[in-house]
């Protein structure tokens, strides 16, 4: 069985909760096929960037 070697204290547990809420409230947003089409874009343009940057090419 794992054994994780680290605690989750309260401010650990504070910060967690935060993320969940605002994950929750982007979540609940309404957003169109458009915005969700650009955001998609967006994204992948910039993974695409930041891979090939990571191997040295501009």
């Amino acid at each position: 069985m794992l054994e994780p070697k680290f605690t989750i204290t309260s401010k650990i547990a504070q910060t967690l909760m935060r993320i969940e809420a605002a994950r929750q409230a982007v979540a609940n947003l309404p957003m169109t096929q458009k915005v969700q089409a650009r955001l998609r874009e967006t994204a992948r343009l910039l993974s695409t960037h930041y891979s090939t940057q990571s191997e040295g090419n501009r």
